[in-house]
């Protein structure tokens, strides 16, 4: 018996779908992806962050991370971001003041 192939739509619901389950569990393998920049050097730079929401109708990923750590002005200074893996993501990255419900 073959396994029918998915079409677009399908494996778009299915990583919007993890994206939020990872989003809210904090053992699943997504919930702390690498985003890869520019840095000020014009080098590339990895980074892990926290993915904290996926909103699919939005299109857009919430992350967290440090607010002291030098990525955030390295990331603030270079707003185009892509991630690494197999979810390519290109966005401006906006900083928000408020602080993570964790601390």
């Amino acid at each position: 018996m073959e396994t029918p192939l998915l079409t677009e739509t399908d494996i778009r619901l299915r990583i919007w779908t993890e994206l939020q389950r990872a989003a809210n569990d904090r053992h699943h393998e997504w919930r702390t992806p690498v985003l890869a920049t520019v840095g000020a050097d014009g080098l590339p730079q990895a980074r892990t962050v926290v993915l904290r929401q996926a909103h699919s109708k939005l299109g857009q990923l919430q992350i967290y991370t440090d607010s002291r750590s030098p990525k955030v002005a390295e990331m603030t200074a270079t707003p185009g971001i892509h991630p690494g893996g197999q979810l390519v993501v290109a966005g401006a990255l906006t900083r928000s003041a408020t602080r993570s419900p964790d601390g």
